[in-house]
């Protein structure tokens, strides 16, 4: 939007290297790159690579694919007293508002192992509250299972020893399946929805 390419252009003018990445990397990256206004663009399945395409001394469009997920392990946040696990990425739904599907493609998840590992490296650093985040995570599925099975990775977690808060991004309503009921109806859980209203409707 404007707003981003007037920032860009701010950038440029104080000499420095602008490396697109997010959905922007597959919505205008190509277009920006052709213009001159970035030095680099990096799609998601790139992120792992950052590291060294930040130090690259040509101008370079990597925008990888939109099968892929990150797996990197992550043992600390630093300034962080919560830990953050990308679980899914990408949506199936095909809403006509919405550009999520075009530039992060369809949905897929994180391996079970993967996650419960790097859950149990977080809370031996001490982390106690863990945030499941994704684009839709209403959608994570065990690559094992076609089932839905955000509940059975849930009880997983929360049978980890240190755990003590799981916090949920954005779930849709008709994704909440009964087992996942059966986890809200248990003691000691505690159902925060956070609800946004437009003042104009």
């Amino acid at each position: 939007n404007s707003g981003v390419r007037s920032y860009i252009n701010s950038l440029n003018r104080e000499k420095k290297r602008v490396i697109i990445a997010g959905c922007g990397a597959f919505s205008r990256g190509s277009e920006l790159f052709k213009d001159k206004k970035v030095f680099g663009v990096m799609g998601h399945s790139k992120k792992e690579n950052i590291n060294e395409l930040l130090h690259v001394k040509e101008p370079f469009v990597e925008l990888g694919d939109l099968n892929s997920i990150d797996s990197t392990i992550v043992s600390e946040y630093i300034g962080k007293n919560k830990a953050f696990l990308k679980i899914q990425e990408g949506c199936n739904f095909r809403c006509s508002y919405c550009i999520i599907p075009h530039v992060r493609g369809n949905a897929r998840s994180q391996d079970e192992d993967k996650i419960l590992e790097q859950v149990k490296k977080l809370a031996y650093n001490w982390y106690k509250e863990f945030v499941l985040t994704g684009t839709n995570i209403g959608s994570y599925s065990n690559k094992n299972s076609s089932k839905n099975t955000l509940a059975k990775l849930l009880k997983k977690i929360s049978l980890i020893n240190k755990v003590k808060r799981i916090r949920l991004g954005s779930i849709e309503p008709f994704q909440i399946t009964d087992e996942f009921k059966e986890i809200l109806s248990e003691t000691g859980v505690t159902r925060l929805p956070l609800i946004f209203v437009d003042s104009t409707i």
